[in-house]
């Protein structure tokens, strides 16, 4: 079956967010980004720019994002994915806005069903002794960080309304990348890779303190070394596919009520057959969500996390057929469910690390999901 891609400006603009439904895609920055609906494929990691490239376009309006769209929130374990090709897809830009339709689909997928409830959540003291066991493992030598993280259910009392729950999310953290996929919904403040033609971009973020305390990220040794270490890997990952690598200085980039350190890593793609999906596979999970040496940061995560991580921290974002997209580290975020919703937050244990401060600063980070649902 031949999809078909139509695509049309929409003079009179758009509100990205003004008719959205509970099962849309949306990724949105500063008012700008995309709201995608429907289902006209459905496609796997590996598929998705080969299934881009096969539709049909009929496009007007001839820029990034237009066309078809593959988009999605893939799980932590990223290559396990899949995407959809939407019916619909309304976008803007700082040139306008535009709606592409796509023909030919099936239209008939079945929306997954909401992840169970965890049945076993890191109380306090489980979760000093499971800080306590990678900081051992630090101490021995046989990782250097690991990024360790812990759900919370909410319970609000009565059903959560998806959109309006987005549209709080939006109203609150305009500069954050918002995004949603289906009931899972966040705002992150770290973009893992943006590919617009041969220019590359990633904004790697580590390191947490109160708003209050941002100046401190560029005094505090251990805050430092966190952050070099996910720059380094992001840097490393760019530096074999890009020409003209820059890192930028280490600035304090603030988060709602927390702050972080981050820099701009930009660099000129050197092959132009590698998409904006292929760079974000190549870099996640990168040590902010992951922890390094990666293999065993991820051994520990494994043994030491009682549920899988499903789609926290994992790649979000959209891929267009030539190859452009942006990707988010799914952070700061929530599974809504019929009768309540679970939260993600976790930190990075490095040596020095001590159980009690980041455990409060999962807290911290829990605070602005909890805002907008209770």
């Amino acid at each position: 079956m031949t999809l078909r891609a139509t695509t049309r400006p929409l003079p009179d603009g758009a509100e990205l967010l003004a008719g959205i439904s509970p099962g849309d895609f949306v990724f949105k920055r500063n008012g700008r980004g995309i709201v995608a609906s429907g289902w006209a494929a459905d496609v796997s990691v590996a598929e998705a720019a080969d299934a881009l490239a096969a539709i049909e376009v009929d496009d007007d309006v001839r820029r990034r994002a237009t066309g078809p769209l593959a988009v999605g929130a893939l799980p932590f374990d990223g290559r396990a994915g899949r995407m959809r090709i939407p019916q619909r897809v309304l976008g803007v830009d700082a040139d306008g806005a535009w709606e592409t339709i796509v023909t030919g689909g099936a239209g008939d997928h079945e929306e997954p069903a909401p992840p169970e409830v965890p049945t076993h959540l890191l109380d306090r003291a489980e979760w000093t002794e499971a800080v306590n066991a990678i900081l051992a493992r630090i101490a021995s030598g046989e990782v250097e960080k690991v990024v360790l993280s812990r759900r919370v259910v909410v319970q609000p009392g009565s059903e959560l309304d998806v959109p309006s729950v987005i549209r709080r999310i939006a109203a609150a953290r305009p500069d954050a990348w918002v995004y949603a996929d289906g009931g899972f919904v966040g705002a992150t403040p770290e973009l893992l890779v943006s590919r617009d033609g041969d220019r590359v971009l990633s904004v790697p973020m580590a390191g947490t303190v109160a708003v209050g305390e941002a100046r401190s990220l560029l005094a505090t040794p251990k805050l430092l070394h966190e952050f070099e270490v996910v720059v380094l890997a992001i840097a490393t990952t760019l530096g074999g596919r890009c020409s003209d690598l820059t890192v930028g200085p280490s600035t304090p980039m603030l988060a709602g009520n927390v702050a972080h350190l981050g820099a701009e890593v930009r660099g000129r793609l050197v092959d132009g057959s590698v998409t904006a999906l292929d760079l974000a596979m190549a870099l996640h999970p990168t040590p902010a969500v992951g922890g390094t040496p990666l293999e065993e940061a991820l051994g520990l995560i494994e043994k030491l996390e009682p549920s899988p991580r499903g789609r926290y921290a994992g790649p979000v974002g959209w891929l267009d057929a030539a190859g452009d997209g942006e990707f988010a580290v799914a952070l700061r975020c929530a599974t809504i469910r019929p009768d309540g919703a679970i939260l993600y937050a976790g930190c990075g244990i490095v040596a020095g690390s001590d159980p009690d401060d980041e455990w409060d600063e999962t807290e911290s980070k829990l605070v602005a999901m909890l805002d907008v649902l209770v």
